[in-house]
């Protein structure tokens, strides 16, 4: 897992997360110095893993699939919301979308 801040969709990326030898069971909490995003800015956040198995691994929320996650906390707060990226759908850029208010949230809204 590796955190990244930039200062736009296409500039130069910091890192702010990236423990090493990363635990999958259990993941290094970090609070990095206090830091700003300026208008435009955003996180780029990276998952990998190794499969040792011969079988495909799918995202899932078990012991034989994987998934990734990234959680963070900002001040002033403008309300909640649920972010997600996945390349599975959506040509070659995949789907960038943030819940509620997106095109696509109708799929996972009232589902908890």
């Amino acid at each position: 897992m590796k955190v990244r801040t930039g200062v736009s969709a296409t500039g130069p990326l910091t890192e702010v997360y990236a423990p090493s030898p990363f635990l999958w069971d259990e993941p290094a909490t970090a609070t990095p110095p206090e830091f700003m995003l300026p208008a435009g800015g955003g996180f780029d956040f990276e998952c990998t893993w190794t499969n040792t198995t011969p079988n495909a691994v799918k995202f899932g929320e078990s012991a034989d699939k994987e998934m990734c996650f990234f959680w963070a906390y900002y001040y002033p707060s403008i309300g909640s919301k649920v972010c997600f990226h996945t390349q599975q759908f959506g040509g070659a850029s995949g789907v960038n979308e943030c819940c509620p208010g997106g095109a696509y949230c109708g799929f996972i809204e009232n589902q908890f």
